[in-house]
């Protein structure tokens, strides 16, 4: 495509800067929305830039004054075809109540121009011999998020408008018997009992830390299952069904597929993959495939960044809407976000997941969705006899501890134990999930019963005293 024929709209430009020229607390208005690296003309994005210089020196003006004083900020009126040209700005001068429009049309028009450069950059890079085509795609799909996100427009919210949404979510609160927005985990021990877990909100994101082979992954897709499937208490549902967008760096959509088949059938994955199944477990396979058929869960495998996170998060998100879940995705796991491929390899480790920690929380906020993010603990955490993992094993990972709204640790004891010293009964099922940080709720530690064939959790039961403690 031919630069010139790249969408513009000179004459919106023109009427934008041509009303700014005639008053200038007009430029305060959209100065926070509309750079001069948005106008298309060269000449006009000039002249932006020496308005806004004026106006950062606190300097009053109008056309008249401004013959004057803009050459002493830089501004060449040879540019605009002399003061003449200049002058002429103001006949098509935009009506101030229209200005935020005209703002509105310029930064989306070059928002256009920008994706069409980088697509019409990506087709050229695919023409050249000896190109890496994965590689030009993950640049290219890299640069047009960051393209989305530099251009997100942000907005301010009056106190008036902030206390009628807490007032609206009390209500809902009410209505609701106290669960409305946020996301379950779905277990009796954790989102009640001592730890009272407020769930998982929109706009949070939100820890699981573990040691390697203690079950972060499986805590997360017995999460998600509840999530997809809802929760019903008595005969009814306490949760709707809740879209989940899952992104698998380690496993494949067919194992995470076998585990929630595992989960809900209580067929090992092996004998499933070796299709060593009887009379019974046929009937039960079948029975659980049929209920997980059209639940609303999108898995993502491979080794992706956490820009191309964000952007496949977006187009299922529409997936979902398309399908009928007005609010799309209502939870995002990332399985997990150490072994995201990262942006920029030239950075050192550290500066590396901080970039993912912080891009993985501004998805949360931007998306207003709950962002949980799986993590492995530093090396300290395997010293002493206590192998648990603390918040502090979290520091030397980047800004993971400091963003996230929520840390819940996880650990299987029973993993860790002398494999010559006989466990006591009932050992190998005991899961501990401890909420280590919670800016919204309570702290506190809760036990599962573990399934560790089956890598189901559910609530303890009656034989081991209801909670473990």
């Amino acid at each position: 495509m031919n630069v010139q024929a790249y969408p513009n709209a000179r004459d919106l430009e023109r009427g934008l800067l041509g009303a700014i020229c005639l008053d200038a607390d007009l430029i305060s208005e959209i100065a926070t929305v509309l750079k001069a690296s948005h106008f298309y003309d060269p000449a006009h994005a000039e002249l932006y830039t020496s308005l806004l210089a004026l106006t950062q020196r606190n300097v009053s003006f109008d056309q008249t004054l401004l013959v004057e004083m803009l050459p002493k900020v830089g501004f060449d009126f040879q540019t605009l075809g002399g003061i003449a040209g200049f002058l002429r700005l103001t006949d098509d001068a935009a009506v101030p109540a229209a200005l935020r429009h005209y703002a509105g049309e310029i930064v989306e028009l070059a928002i256009r121009r920008e994706a069409l450069r980088e697509i019409d950059s990506l087709k050229a890079s695919m023409f050249a011999p000896h190109v890496e085509p994965s590689a030009q795609l993950d640049g290219a799909l890299a640069n047009l998020v960051a393209l989305r996100n530099t251009n997100t427009q942000r907005k301010s919210t009056s106190l008036n408008d902030a206390m009628l949404e807490i007032e609206e979510e009390l209500q809902e609160l009410r209505e609701s018997g106290g669960f409305t927005r946020g996301t379950r985990t779905g277990y009796t021990s954790i989102d009640h009992g001592n730890v009272n877990f407020p769930g998982f909100w929109p706009g949070e994101m939100i820890i699981i830390c573990g040691h390697t082979s203690h079950g972060k992954t499986t805590f997360a897709l017995n999460i998600a299952l509840k999530a997809i499937r809802g929760i019903v208490r008595n005969g009814e549902y306490v949760q709707l069904p809740v879209p989940v967008a899952y992104f698998s760096a380690e496993m494949s959509a067919s194992a995470l597929a076998r585990r929630l088949v595992s989960i809900k059938a209580g067929i090992e994955a092996p004998r499933q993959r070796q299709g060593l199944l009887d009379g019974d477990e046929e009937y039960e396979w079948s029975q659980a495939c049929a209920n997980l058929q059209d639940c609303p869960l999108e898995i993502l495998e491979g080794g992706v960044t956490i820009e191309e996170v964000a952007a496949h998060t977006r187009i299922i998100d529409q997936r979902f809407r398309r399908q009928g879940y007005k609010n799309g995705v209502g939870l995002v796991v990332i399985d997990y976000l150490q072994r995201l491929k990262p942006t920029d390899a030239r950075l050192a480790r550290e500066e590396q997941v901080a970039h993912m920690s912080w891009s993985a929380k501004s998805l949360a906020i931007e998306m207003d969705v709950p962002v949980i993010c799986l993590a492995q603990p530093n090396r300290e955490a395997f010293r002493g006899n206590n192998k648990r993992p603390k918040l502090h094993h979290l520091r030397d990972s980047g800004r993971l501890e400091q963003d996230a709204d929520s840390v819940m640790a996880v650990y299987w004891d029973y993993k860790e134990r002398d494999t010559e010293v006989a466990p006591e009964r009932g050992a190998e099922e005991i899961y501990e999930v401890e909420v280590l940080k919670c800016r919204n709720g309570g702290l506190g530690k809760a036990l599962l019963r573990f399934e560790p064939k089956y890598t189901r959790l559910s609530d303890p039961i009656a034989e081991f005293g209801g909670n473990y403690e």
